[in-house]
């Protein structure tokens, strides 16, 4: 299907097309807004969707904020928006694990967004943070690599701690023939308003298709 400019549109042409849904999917990164800079515009067309009688979600793959803080991020920057209508990689990733009646525990190289969503479906997890370098890697790996025998899952999503060590940590647990490899994103950059380039994901999150 081609892209076409709204703006190209008969009026007909135009009222037949929003008469043609009744639910909109939106990223937010990017699409809605740059870190804490609204792209000029969006909250309108949001608001004016909604008015329409659409039901509007937002979607996004950035696992770094729970449901809660996505929705006070939405009210701040001017988005209606509920619990209800948020779609997260975080929260899906807990939904996942719950669905499949995972009951070990859960290595997560990434932020607090993962785990706080992972706590409210009572699924068990390794602490986040910091997890640094400390030595050189023969004594990391004689001494300082300590595994949990229960864990039996990975989940990667972005992490601004991420270390060597906690890439061996996955790598190791990821050997198990059985453990669960979960990516919340596979993005290279996470769009900000700001100059800078900011990786958005980890090595293990390539996907070759």
């Amino acid at each position: 299907m081609v892209a076409v400019s709204l703006t190209s549109l008969s009026k007909e042409e135009f009222t037949n097309f929003i008469d043609s849904f009744d639910t909109v999917l939106t990223d937010c990164d990017g699409v809605l807004w740059l870190g804490n800079t609204v792209i000029l515009g969006s909250p309108n067309v949001i608001i004016q969707l909604q008015e329409m009688g659409k039901r509007v979600f937002y979607v996004t793959n950035n696992s770094s904020k729970t449901r809660d803080e996505i929705v006070s991020k939405c009210s701040r920057l001017g988005y209606p928006a509920t619990r209800d209508n948020i779609l997260s990689t975080a929260y899906l990733t807990a939904c996942y694990l719950q669905d499949i009646v995972f009951k070990k525990k859960v290595y997560v190289v990434g932020s607090k967004g993962i785990t706080q969503e992972l706590d409210a479906a009572g699924i068990k997890h390794l602490d986040v943070g910091p997890d640094p370098m400390c030595s050189d890697v023969a004594s990391l790996l004689r001494n300082e690599v300590q595994l949990d025998k229960d864990v039996g899952a990975v989940v990667v999503g972005f992490d601004e701690h991420f270390s060597f060590p906690k890439m061996v940590k996955a790598a190791t647990y990821l050997k198990q023939p059985n453990c669960i490899f979960i990516g919340t994103n596979t993005d290279e950059i996470l769009p900000t308003e700001f100059p800078l380039t900011v990786p958005a994901r980890c090595r293990e999150c390539r996907m070759d298709w």
